[in-house]
């Protein structure tokens, strides 16, 4: 069952689609995505950050690599 919130969302996407199109650039990063994929495990100089509940499948996993 919907929602008022819900509901109301539906019909203006229903009632103007050209208000929710995205940018371009948006609609490249989703189709072509680029920096992506880990870094070695143990490798040097990597840092790592995983946020979230892994129960329920929320995490996310963000790495970075710095020279020196």
């Amino acid at each position: 069952m919907f929602n008022a919130l819900t509901r109301r969302v539906v019909q203006d996407l229903r009632q103007s689609p050209a208000k929710r199109l995205y940018h371009e650039k948006v609609i490249d990063h989703y189709e072509n995505p680029r920096n992506v994929g880990s870094f070695e495990k143990g490798e040097e100089r990597v840092g790592t950050g995983l946020v979230g509940a892994p129960a329920c499948g929320d995490v996310m996993k963000l790495q970075i690599k710095v020279d020196t």
